[in-house]
């Protein structure tokens, strides 16, 4: 299962860095300025890939794994699109 944890979620955002200072899977002095991404080591990452795999395969919608595009993401860099591609699935009205 993938998921994204919002502050609204379950004893609040602080709950999944405690379980992931508690299995050693960031440091208690690390930054958290800097992305630190949380993979339990409970959840064998093969069962979790073909999970998604499975879950995403007949969503257009969706990019998994982004290495299947990088090509096209490094295009978009350069042509100086960054942050998510749903920035360019629907393009802001821009109001003069």
């Amino acid at each position: 299962m993938v998921c994204d944890v919002f502050p609204r979620s379950p004893g609040g955002p602080h709950t999944i860095h405690r379980r992931a200072l508690a299995e050693g899977v960031v440091g208690r002095d690390q930054s958290l300025l800097t992305p630190a991404y949380y993979f339990s080591p409970a959840i064998d990452p093969m069962r979790l890939d073909a999970t998604v795999r499975a879950a995403w395969a007949n969503h257009v919608d969706r990019i998994y794994p982004c290495s299947a595009v990088q090509g096209r993401i490094d295009y978009l860099h350069a042509q100086g699109y960054v942050g998510p591609l749903w920035d360019l699935m629907h393009p802001q009205r821009v109001v003069r």
